[in-house]
């Protein structure tokens, strides 16, 4: 009878056991931290939160230290984290009370070989001028100039493109160029100097007509193999008189001398050429006094 009054006693003190106890309210609050983007300096991150009661105050920390409290006002947003360095890594998590997010590792972009481009623009005997074009480089920037592996000059940049002059070198002697930021090089520039010219000169005198008033006035250099020159040319013709020509051209290895007529009142006339110029894509512009453009044939 005793043994039944505690088994008694004992289940209805398990029933009451069971009857005081609360269940503990589960906590769904969550913070989500994601990369969106990296620069030189700077990392886009997201936070994006799920049953947390907004406004809400969420501190940010960078590398397990604080870096700055969010007022949040939405379940998605979007901060940056910047004036940071090129090319390292950092770690961030979110905190609101108790609740954290994962730890987001991020790392800013590096400026590599591809972000200090050289051209060589033009040559003299003894100077280059030399582009210099760059790409993720934080300005301004101290670079050093290199020639043949050697620096020769410091300079600070100031823009993204900018023209190099390099002189006192030797005339045709071929260089190696590069540029050098911090640890980074560019790729190295081919450029050869120009060669020297020697003083041994041939003249060659062209003689054109039989009068003495025999002139020319204007000439155009077309090309190495096209030059034309206008003005008075009198040669003897088959009746033993002279003939007004007015332009000689160089065709690459001899002159030829034309005579150059334009319509006036259904009659072709050879006047006096006073001027010839180029125009456009190789036109030709010969005057008289009122400009006009020869055809193919001369005319």
């Amino acid at each position: 009878m005793k043994k039944l009054f505690l088994a008694i006693l004992v289940s209805i003190a398990l029933v009451c056991n069971s009857c005081d106890s609360t269940t503990e309210p589960v906590d769904n609050r969550e913070l989500k931290l994601s990369l969106v983007n990296t620069t030189l300096t700077e990392i886009s991150l997201k936070l994006s939160t799920v049953e947390i009661e907004l406004p809400a105050n969420i501190t940010i920390n960078k590398n397990s230290s604080f870096y700055k409290q969010i007022i949040l006002k939405s379940n998605d947003s979007t901060f940056i984290a910047d004036s940071l360095q090129p090319n390292t890594s950092y770690t961030f998590q979110a905190v609101i009370g108790e609740v954290t997010s994962e730890i987001v590792t991020a790392k800013t972009i590096g400026t590599t070989s591809q972000d200090l481009i050289l051209t060589v623009e033009d040559q003299s005997s003894t100077e280059l001028w030399i582009s210099l074009k760059t790409g993720n480089i934080i300005l301004p920037a101290n670079l050093t100039l290199g020639l043949d592996s050697s620096p020769i000059t410091q300079f600070t940049l100031t823009k993204h493109d900018t023209l190099i002059y390099i002189d006192s070198l030797q005339p045709g002697t071929s260089y190696s160029l590069e540029v050098i930021y911090g640890e980074v090089k560019s790729e190295p520039a081919a450029a050869q100097t120009l060669g020297t010219t020697s003083h041994n000169f041939t003249i060659e005198t062209f003689t054109f007509g039989v009068r003495s008033s025999s002139a020319l006035i204007d000439v155009a250099i077309i090309n190495e193999n096209k030059i034309l020159a206008v003005g008075d040319i009198y040669l003897e013709d088959t009746t033993g008189g002279s003939g007004l020509h007015n332009a000689v051209q160089w065709n690459g290895s001899e002159w030829e001398i034309k005579k150059m007529s334009h319509w006036t009142n259904g009659y072709p006339t050879t006047a006096q050429l006073k001027g010839v110029f180029t125009v456009g894509a190789g036109d030709i512009v010969i005057t008289s006094g009122a400009p006009y453009l020869p055809d193919g044939n001369g005319n």
